[in-house]
């Protein structure tokens, strides 16, 4: 398969311009604003064809927000997107068209049976009669889901209706699929069982999948690249080389700090944390301090464990530790830690610091300088924020 090149750089330089492209699907400076917020700001990215992008951040870093907007569920107020030729705020019926979605909310259709309606939803993406059945039932057995498909819907568990919303997505196998945590409440064999089905799709037809999750297991099994949001803004993406198993790991060490002995838990901490520096020399230490343990996180996998678990050893009995783990951490997980203590780029204006906001005048929001103030609009639309109805 030829490798497409991404072309969100090309789209940054030349903002004002309709770029031909080769990826399925392009989000351009997507902004979208509440009052003085900007939960999505300046966002870009682009989705190339057979490929799974994860969309990878914690709570409310946007990712649902994001597909919420490219399903023209949320208005946009800046940006634009396109799919296969298709303008997301010119023709939102036609975009909206070639999408599968499977969102946070699992509403179940109660008159329906899970097969009748995987049955339906084919027939109005124009499956063709012939191979409505076999679709159906290839799909009930990848999710297992044989043994409830002609029972209502609305008797499935939550469990159930999740994997039968992933169904639902990938009927017709659409160019582009939107999905939102597709694996919440599922346990580890059905988590699996869903990861196996979205990556079979993806290599066996022409589809595109846009993950939105905070698993960061999730991220690593399904995606080919993962795409970093925090606060609204894409702070890193890392490809397949940086996904290798094989790259660089790193260490978690959790300390317990229960049952300490002649110490108090400011001595204990750095106590283990110039034990655990000695280990990883020239290395920066990521330091957790939570009410009863203590986590440090750092990128090296140079050490020896033997070392690893003598020094643990030694501050348990020195220190009276009752628990001590030791995990090892990929690169994912790493740069996901890293990018969540980093401070942002340009922070994220609070209602609080707005001069609208009657809890700060406007002499001391003067003095907040650019904290809340977003840049303008670049859109040239009178009307940012309602979708035109008819084709321009």
């Amino acid at each position: 398969m030829a490798a497409y090149p991404c072309v969100c750089s090309q789209v940054r330089h030349f903002k004002d311009k309709t770029l031909p492209c080769l990826d399925t699907l392009v989000v351009n400076h997507l902004r979208q604003e509440a009052g003085p917020y900007a939960p999505l700001h300046d966002l870009s990215l682009c989705l190339h064809r057979r490929e799974c992008l994860s969309v990878l951040g914690p709570t409310g870093s946007g990712r649902s927000l994001l597909l919420r907007v490219l399903t023209a569920q949320v208005p946009i107020s800046d940006g634009n997107a396109h799919l296969r030729g298709a303008d997301l705020f010119a023709h939102p019926t036609e975009f909206v068209r070639a999408l599968g979605y499977a969102g946070e909310e699992r509403k179940a259709v109660g008159w329906l049976t899970g097969r009748q309606l995987l049955r339906h939803v084919a027939r109005l993406r124009r499956i063709p009669v012939a191979g409505v059945h076999q679709l159906a039932e290839q799909l009930l057995c990848m999710l297992d889901l044989v043994e409830k498909a002609d029972r209502p819907v609305v008797e499935y568990s939550s469990g159930e209706r999740t994997k039968l919303a992933v169904a639902l997505a990938l009927v017709g196998a659409p160019p582009v699929v939107l999905l939102d945590k597709p694996t919440e409440g599922l346990d580890p064999v059905a988590r699996r069982r869903v990861w196996h089905c979205i990556i079979t799709f993806v290599k066996k037809t022409h589809m595109s999948v846009l993950l939105a999750t905070d698993d960061i297991e999730e991220a690593e099994s399904v995606a080919s690249r993962v795409l970093f949001l925090h606060r609204g803004r894409v702070r890193r993406i890392l490809n397949a080389a940086d996904l290798d198993p094989a790259a660089e790991r790193g260490y978690e060490i959790t300390v317990s700090l229960d049952g300490l002995s002649g110490l108090t838990a400011t001595a204990a901490i750095e106590e283990i944390q110039e034990t655990v520096q000695s280990l990883f020399p020239g290395r920066t230490l990521g330091v957790t301090k939570l009410k009863s343990y203590v986590r440090f996180r750092v990128m090296d996998d140079s050490v020896n464990w033997e070392l690893l678990v003598d020094a643990l050893d030694s501050l348990r009995r020195d220190l009276g530790l009752t628990d001590c783990r030791v995990l090892v951490t990929t690169v994912l997980q790493c740069a996901f830690y890293r990018r969540l203590v980093e401070p942002p780029s340009s922070p994220v204006p609070s209602m609080l610091m707005s001069p609208m906001s009657p809890l700060l005048g406007p002499a001391a929001a003067g003095g907040a300088g650019e904290l809340y103030a977003g840049p303008p609009p670049r859109s040239a639309f009178p009307s940012p924020f309602a979708y035109p109805t008819t084709k321009q």
